[in-house]
């Protein structure tokens, strides 16, 4: 588990700063302790790109490196397009498509969202996961602000491989989405990221978190999650289900794996009945 202690600050590389002789940095679009993101003119492709510089510890370099071009060969609808990364001694660089659209905390900030699309943003997401966890890669740090809402697609999941290494100076806490197991130090799978998801959609239709959960619910306790009918009546039954599901406190009284969310996600015709939500 990562603190705020283990990132040193970061030295804001200044608007007008041209990287690896052909990033021109422009707009800040995001800062935090240990990580920023630009605009940025790519002067080879004569194009804009969305430019990420962190401050990596040592020993995670190779993972992230590792992570970022593993993506690089993966072209999904709901997965942020990656062009590649380079490094120096001090900064580690992700180069990513720049997505004309607000993230999913801007755009609950801005206006309610309603369960349907909700649900839309949400099984998108979970279709970008399945795709990267049949190639071995976790999030490990999903959250509204990873999900962007383009204008042409419901959702693109950000900042895979480099995730958590980039703890915000403000607003909500790097470590509100992450799963019990991940807050009390225990070793994590794919179903980590799923409650991440979870929990993301319930914020995107309450607009706030739940009380924490216990990592080591006692056996006899309902396997249940967070339910955001519990705060907004007009949550429907199958929704409801699905994220309570998804953000159970044990790991394997969740979904088991992305494709599952994302069926339980999925619209149904009207008049059908839905069937009852399943882990498998």
């Amino acid at each position: 588990m990562m603190s705020r202690s283990d990132h040193k600050p970061l030295d804001a590389p200044a608007p007008g700063m041209l990287v690896q002789g052909r990033f021109r940095l422009s707009q800040r679009l995001a800062a935090g302790s240990g990580s920023m993101v630009y605009a940025a003119l790519d002067l080879h492709q004569g194009i804009e790109v969305a430019l990420k510089v962190l401050q990596l510890p040592d020993a995670e370099r190779s993972r992230v490196r590792r992570d970022v071009l593993a993506l690089w060969d993966i072209t999904h609808d709901h997965i942020v397009p990656i062009q590649g990364c380079f490094e120096d001694a001090e900064r580690f660089w992700v180069v990513a498509d720049l997505i004309d659209g607000p993230d999913l905390a801007a755009a609950v900030a801005r206006s309610p969202l309603s369960s349907d699309e909700v649900a839309a943003i949400g099984r998108g997401i979970a279709l970008g996961l399945k795709a990267a966890h049949r190639r071995g890669i976790l999030h490990r740090h999903i959250k509204p602000t990873n999900i962007l809402i383009a204008r042409n697609v419901r959702g693109r999941l950000a900042d895979f491989g480099c995730a958590g290494f980039g703890l915000p100076a403000t607003g909500t806490g790097p470590l509100d989405f992450a799963a019990p197991e991940t807050l009390a130090g225990q070793p994590a799978d794919a179903r980590a990221d799923l409650y991440g998801l979870g929990l993301s959609l319930f914020f995107a239709l309450t607009g706030r978190l739940p009380p924490r959960q216990a990592a080591d619910r006692p056996p006899a306790a309902a396997p249940d999650g967070h339910r955001p009918s519990r705060y907004v009546a007009t949550v429907p039954d199958w929704l409801d289900d699905a994220i309570a599901m998804a953000t159970a406190a044990l790991p394997a009284d969740r979904f088991n794996s992305a494709g599952r969310l994302a069926e339980a996600l999925a619209p149904i015709p009207a008049g059908t009945r839905r069937a009852p939500v399943a882990t498998s």
